[in-house]
Parts: C-alpha cells; sequence; structure tokens
C-alpha cells in the first residue's frame, strides 16, 4: 500500500505511520528518503504554503509540535475562490516559514532521531524497515552540501538498518531512467520496485501466508 503523499516530509511520514498506516498491519515498512529535500523539509513549521507539524529535539527524545489552523487554512478549505487567490498569493510572495528552533540549527539529527522513531513503531508491530535511498541525477543541478549529505548518510548506517540505496542501479541504467526534473520515468520505477522486491525476498520478510 502507498501512503506516500506529496511534498511530506520524514516527520508527516512518521505521523502518518502512527496516526493511521499501522492500521494497515504492515509486514514491512518502507521508508523513502531523498536527502535534497527531506533534510530541508522537517525544518519548516510552515511549508509549501500550508501549516505542517514538526518536531523539536529534547535530550534525544522527539517532541511534536501539532500544526496551526491559521486563517488561510479554514479559508482555502471552505472555498474555491479563497484556494485561487491564496495560490496567486502563494506564487507572488511565498510563505514558507522555518520553526524558529530549527532556523539555524543542523536538521541531521532531528531526521535520525525520526528515522530511529519509524524504526521503532515498525518493529513494535513486527514489520522490519527498509530505508529506500533516492537520488537525483547530476544533470538536476547541484543538490545538498556534500558533507551534509555525507553525515546523513552516515547517520543513517549508525542506526544499523537495512539501506537499499537506488543511485548505482539507476546510474547503471542511464537517461531512461529519468524523466523530466530528474524525477524517476516508469522504467526508473520499474527497476526500483524489482530491486525492492528482491531485497523483501533475499531478506525473508515475505509472509507465510
Amino acid at each position: 500500500m502507498n501512503l506516500g503523499v506529496n511534498a511530506y516530509g520524514t516527520d508527516q511520514e512518521l505521523r502518518a505511520l502512527e496516526t493511521w498506516g499501522l492500521r494497515f498491519s504492515p509486514d514491512v515498512v518502507l521508508l523513502q528518503v531523498y536527502l535534497d529535500n527531506d533534510l530541508e523539509d522537517i525544518r519548516h513549521e510552515r511549508r509549501f504554503s500550508w501549516p505542517r507539524p514538526h518536531y523539536l529535539l529534547a535530550g534525544g527524545d522527539l517532541r511534536l509540535i501539532p500544526p496551526r489552523k491559521t486563517w488561510d487554512v479554514t479559508l482555502r478549505t471552505s472555498s474555491v475562490l479563497g484556494e485561487v487567490f491564496l495560490r496567486l498569493l502563494d506564487r507572488a510572495i511565498g510563505r514558507d516559514r522555518l520553526a524558529p528552533a530549527w532556523e539555524s540549527a543542523d536538521s541531521v539529527p532531528l531526521f535520525a532521531a525520526l528515522v530511529r522513531r519509524i524504526a521503532g513503531v515498525a518493529q513494535r508491530e513486527g514489520a522490519p524497515l527498509l530505508v529506500l535511498l533516492a537520488d537525483a541525477p547530476d544533470w538536476v543541478g547541484p543538490g545538498i552540501p556534500p558533507d551534509r549529505e555525507r553525515r546523513a548518510r552516515d547517520a543513517l548506517a549508525e542506526l544499523g538498518l537495512p539501506i537499499l540505496d537506488t543511485g548505482p542501479l539507476l546510474e547503471a541504467a542511464g537517461e531512461e531512467a529519468y524523466g523530466p526534473h530528474g524525477h524517476w520515468s516508469p522504467r526508473g520505477h520499474a527497476l526500483v520496485a524489482e530491486a525492492i522486491s528482491g531485497e523483501i525476498e533475499s531478506r525473508g520478510w515475505l509472509p507465510d501466508r
């Protein structure tokens, strides 16, 4: 079951798993990570013009800060004209906002804590977690600073979770694996799906039914 939502960060993915994903009694939980976006998304209290939940780190523990229902949310969810107006406004001025705690703080420790929590939630349900690392081709443009990416990858490795890195797989397939803007093409999706299936089977995670 695909529970992915466009523009969700790792923090919202954790909330999705905890609040309704577990209702489906998963056999395996798959977490897709795209570091170019995820390390930035989790710093925001408002992203892509919508309030969003975010977390603070207190002594290594996560503390949830719920989203605030602002006036524009009420307007855009009750009126099509309101939505049109606010989209034009957002396009003109942009209204993304970092959470004060993350304006100048490093988000790598927060990212690691979120993934650790996701793994713990899945484990309590008896479901292993597979981390799927996604990457964009070089022609898309510069991504996050190499040092930040390295630290994030090291943080994932330190968690000891199974990781499937799609970069080498898609790079070997060449340009046919990507569509516009560096998103995966149908061929790219098929290659990744095959790799996921192979990884799950090789680890013996297939349910006995």
